[in-house]
C-alpha cells in the first residue's frame, strides 16, 4: 500500500485566495496552491493511504475516482521533489552573493592633510562620510548624491574615501570606514564601487524591513510599486514617471515596513544601461553625453539623480501601497496593462525580494496580506511615451 509522506515540521501553510502558500523556515521560496492542491496538503495529517485522500478529494470536488488518484498522485511528487516533506529536509542553493560583501581587506588609511572634497549624506537613516583628494572626482560623485546631501558634524555611521593610488598612475583607491576596499581603479570605476558600497550598508540598515527589486513612484496620493527583475524596465519607466511629475521613491529597491504594509523611500541615483539612453533622452536632454561608468558587475551605466522636486515632501516618511504593477518590456510588444491572478501575482513577488537573508513568518504573511489587499496588474510595453500614457489614465487618475 502506498504510504503517504509526512510534511515537515518547518512547513507552515497560509490561507490564501481560494487555495493557500506553503513556506519553509530557512528558504527564500513559497509554493502557491489551487484550492484543489491545498485541500490535498490539509488533508495529509487527517488520512492514511491515498485511496482514501482521493475519494475525499473526488468527492469534495465533484471529480472521479481516477482524476482524483492522478491528481493527488502528480501533486505529492512535485512536493516531494521540492523538499517539503519530512523524509526529504529542503537543502535550497543559496549561492553566493559576493556583491554583498562589502569587508574592506586593505591597509589603514593615511589620513592626509587636506580632502578636496568632504560632504555627508543620509540615507534610509544611516549617515554618511565622504572624502576624497580629487575635485573633479568628488565633486561628480557629490553632484550625483546632492538630493541625499546634509550639513552634519556628528561621527558618521560610515565613512568613504578616495584617495590617489600610490602603486598605478591615474587610478583610486576606495577606502571604508578607513580600511582599504579597492586598490588602482580607474576613475570610471569609483563611482559605480562607492554606488555598491552605499547600497548595501543601506540594505544591512534595514535589515529588519522586506526589501523588493522594484520602483516606487507616487503621484496625487497614488503609490505604486513596480517589481521586477534585471531588463524589466522598471528604472526606465521610473525615470519617465518622474520627467510627468511623480514623486520618486526608488527605482531599484522597494523598502516594504512589515507592521504597516507601508513603503518608505530610498532615493539613491538611478543607473540608466544603454538600451534605456535612447527612449529617456526627450525627457533628459544631454542624458546620451553624461559620463559611462563601469559597474561592478561589468554593465556600462550613466547615472541620473531624482531632483529635489520629485521627492517626497518629508523624505522620512511612508506610503501605503496602492497597486502593484509588474512591468514586463518586449520589444515590438503591444503596449497593454492587464490584471493578473493573485496566484501569479504572489509568486512573483516572492521571486523579487531581495533582503539577501532568508524569508519569514512575518514576511510571507506581510507579502500574503499586500497581495490580498492591492490590485495587480501586469504592464508589458515596448513604447516608453505609451506605457506612460496608460498608467496615468488607468492608475494615476482613479
Amino acid at each position: 500500500m502506498y504510504s503517504l509522506p509526512t510534511p515537515s515540521s518547518d512547513v507552515s501553510f497560509y490561507p490564501f485566495v481560494d487555495g493557500g502558500v506553503l513556506f519553509l523556515e530557512g528558504s527564500r521560496q513559497i509554493w502557491a496552491l489551487n484550492s484543489s492542491s491545498a485541500f490535498i496538503w490539509c488533508l495529509l495529517d487527517e488520512v492514511t493511504s491515498l485511496d482514501e485522500l482521493a475519494s475525499r478529494l473526488a468527492s469534495t470536488f465533484n471529480i472521479g475516482k481516477d482524476k482524483a488518484l492522478q491528481d493527488a498522485g502528480a501533486l505529492l511528487n512535485v512536493l516531494e521533489q521540492e523538499g517539503l516533506f519530512a523524509a526529504e529536509p529542503f537543502s535550497e542553493s543559496m549561492e553566493s552573493d559576493r556583491s554583498w560583501d562589502i569587508t574592506p581587506t586593505g591597509p589603514r588609511l593615511l589620513e592626509p592633510n587636506h580632502w578636496a572634497v568632504r560632504r555627508f549624506f543620509r540615507v534610509a537613516d544611516h549617515l554618511f562620510e565622504f572624502c576624497c583628494q580629487d575635485t573633479a572626482l568628488g565633486d561628480t560623485f557629490t553632484h550625483m548624491m546632492d538630493h541625499l546631501a546634509v550639513d552634519n558634524c556628528e561621527l558618521p555611521d560610515t565613512r568613504l574615501a578616495v584617495t590617489d593610488s600610490k602603486e598605478i598612475g591615474d587610478t583610486w583607491d576606495i577606502f571604508l570606514d578607513d580600511l582599504g576596499f579597492m586598490e588602482g581603479r580607474p576613475e570610471n570605476e569609483v563611482l559605480p564601487n562607492l554606488a555598491t558600497l552605499i547600497f548595501v550598508r543601506c540594505c544591512e540598515t534595514l535589515k529588519a524591513n522586506l526589501l523588493f527589486h522594484a520602483a516606487v513612484i507616487e503621484m496625487d496620493g497614488i503609490t505604486v510599486m513596480f517589481p521586477g527583475e534585471a531588463g524589466s524596465g522598471k528604472t526606465t519607466l521610473a525615470a519617465a514617471l518622474m520627467a510627468h511629475g511623480c514623486r520618486f521613491f526608488s527605482d531599484e529597491l522597494a523598502v516594504l515596513n512589515l507592521s504597516d504594509l507601508c513603503v518608505s523611500p530610498l532615493p539613491l541615483p538611478m543607473s540608466i544601461k544603454p538600451g534605456s539612453v535612447k527612449p529617456l533622452e526627450s525627457y533628459y536632454p544631454g542624458l546620451a553625453d553624461r559620463p559611462i561608468h563601469l559597474r561592478t558587475d561589468g554593465k556600462k551605466v550613466r547615472y541620473l539623480s531624482p531632483s529635489v522636486k520629485n521627492l517626497p515632501e518629508v523624505v522620512e516618511n511612508s506610503s501605503p501601497v496602492d497597486f502593484l504593477i509588474f512591468p514586463k518590456y518586449i520589444k515590438g510588444a503591444e503596449d497593454r496593462l492587464a490584471k493578473i491572478d493573485k496566484m501569479e501575482a504572489l509568486q512573483r513577488l516572492a521571486k523579487t525580494g531581495s533582503s539577501n537573508r532568508v524569508f519569514t513568518s512575518r514576511d510571507v504573511e506581510a507579502m500574503i496580506t499586500l497581495i490580498e489587499r492591492r490590485p495587480c496588474y501586469e504592464l508589458v510595453f515596448s513604447e516608453l511615451p505609451q506605457a506612460v500614457s496608460i498608467l496615468k489614465k488607468h492608475i494615476f487618475q482613479c
